[in-house]
This record gives structure tokens, sequence and C-alpha cells, in this order.
């Protein structure tokens, strides 16, 4: 009993490995968001953001009536109603 909980404890220990990598995946994540902020800034200043969001969310209107009707049935469709129907 006390091996099996030593070598528990042993597995649930930080290593040096472990605490670089989170160190490593936090630094990369930073540098990623500065990125993106700077970016989406250039943006705001050119004018270019409305447009380009505008396109983005409404596919810049070349989807079709019946794409868009498939799209939000399918999304409509969940566990919930399977279950609800069994």
């Amino acid at each position: 009993m006390d091996s099996e909980l030593n070598s528990l404890e042993d597995s649930t220990v930080f290593g040096w490995f472990d605490w670089v990598s989170i160190i490593l995946y936090f630094l990369s994540l930073c540098i990623i968001a500065i990125k993106v902020a700077r970016n989406q800034e250039e943006h705001v200043k050119s004018g270019r953001s409305k447009h380009e969001t505008e396109a983005y969310f409404l596919a810049e209107k070349s989807v079709p009536w019946w794409a868009v009707g498939a799209s939000l049935f399918a999304s409509n469709i969940g566990t919930e109603h399977f279950i609800g129907l069994a």
C-alpha cells in the first residue's frame, strides 16, 4: 500500500520539464496575443476592419439560401433532440 502511495506522489510532482513547458506555452501565447493586437490596431487605423468584419460574418453575401438553412438546421440538432426522441 505504501509503495502505491509513493508512486502516486512521485507521478504528481512537477519536474523542471513540466515548468519549462508551461512557461514556454504562456510566453508564446502572450507573444501571439501582442502580435494580433498590434495587427488589429493597424486595421482599425486604416479603416479596413469594418469591411473585413462584415465580409467575414456575412461571407461576402455569397452563400446560397439553402446552405444557410442547412447550417441553421444542423446546428439546432444536438444530443438533447436525440434523447428527447428516445
